[in-house]
């Protein structure tokens, strides 16, 4: 009498072939989802700036002259402040009458160094709000500013200035 016995079962190759396929296809979701999170995080950065530029135009319209909130050299985490150019700083929420803070509850923070910059110089209702995002903007590879000003947002050619070490320099963000 002769059997006819066949195992069930997968070899140990098929199971190593599997594993690798799934280490592969769980690799490629991974980086993806590190993209998105950097393009979400422009997205908020964006969001951040265009919100604070309408809050901006509502302060300026209730002082007596008209303008912009007043740049201060104040430690917050995200922006930058450049002993070099005395003008790139932070909005100050509680000058004027009404304050800024009435318009905006705060002032938006990042984790990443240098990412907004705000300048207003003049006593008009005239200021520059930059934001350096993490991926290109809309112009392509090597253009990651977005720029704000009293004329409306939007983006820009270029990076935050190299000869500064990545820091923002006054001519990074120039008021309109």
């Amino acid at each position: 009498m002769i059997s006819n016995s066949t195992k069930k079962g997968f070899t140990l190759i098929e199971l190593l072939v599997v594993i690798a396929i799934i280490g592969i296809l769980s690799s490629v979701v991974i980086v993806s989802l590190n993209n998105a999170r950097s393009k979400a995080r422009d997205s908020a950065r964006k969001s951040n700036a265009q919100a604070m530029t309408t809050a901006f135009a509502l302060f300026a319209s209730e002082q007596s002259p008209e303008h912009a909130p007043t740049a201060v050299d104040t430690i917050t985490t995200g922006w930058t402040i450049d002993a070099t150019a005395a003008t790139v700083s932070i909005p100050d929420v509680t000058a004027g009458s009404p304050a800024l803070l009435t318009f905006l509850k705060s002032i938006p923070t990042d984790a990443t160094p240098n990412t907004y910059t705000y300048s207003n110089t003049a006593t008009d209702s005239s200021f520059c709000l930059g934001v350096q995002l993490e991926n290109a903007n809309s112009l392509g590879t090597g253009n990651q500013l977005f720029i704000c000003d009293s004329g409306g947002c939007g983006d820009r050619t270029g990076t935050v200035a190299a000869g500064a070490g990545g820091v923002w320099v006054a001519a990074d963000c120039t008021e309109n």
